[in-house]
């Protein structure tokens, strides 16, 4: 690695407010902040999908959010992902999904911090659903 150039970087990322320095017993490291967590979330995120199984298992998936403006960035990144994942959007901060999601969606909640922010229920009945069928192709 170009040292200049490393340093260059970190000094940036640290004017950016995405990384600080700590000093420990003679030793200097960095650490992300919750700013710089957020970044790295948008684009690592961006990277998983959801398996769709050949056949639907007659399950509806509705996930529910209610996050305070405090954690806007990281609200903004889950209804980002939510719809490029393939979710159909009922209301505001509600969403659809026919397929097995929960590993996913615990995945968002323990990485953006939202573990009481997010909710998901599993329904096997929702009334007037050909819509949605035909929307999912199911």
């Amino acid at each position: 690695y170009n040292l200049p150039i490393l340093k260059r970087t970190l000094k940036r990322l640290e004017k950016q407010k995405m990384i600080v320095f700590k000093e420990r017993a003679q030793e200097q490291s960095v650490e992300l902040t919750e700013k710089g967590r957020t970044r790295i979330l948008r684009y690592a995120v961006g990277e998983f999908d959801i398996r769709k199984p050949a056949k639907w298992d007659g399950k509806w998936r509705i996930i529910m959010y209610d996050i305070s403006n405090k954690k806007k960035s990281s609200r903004d990144i889950l209804r980002d992902t939510l719809r490029r994942l393939g979710f159909l959007k009922l209301q505001e901060s509600v969403y659809l999904f026919p397929f097995p999601c929960g590993e996913e969606i615990e995945f968002l909640r323990a990485y953006y911090r939202l573990d009481k922010d997010v909710t998901m229920l599993v329904t096997s009945k929702i009334e007037h659903d050909q819509a949605y069928r035909q929307y999912f192709g199911i």
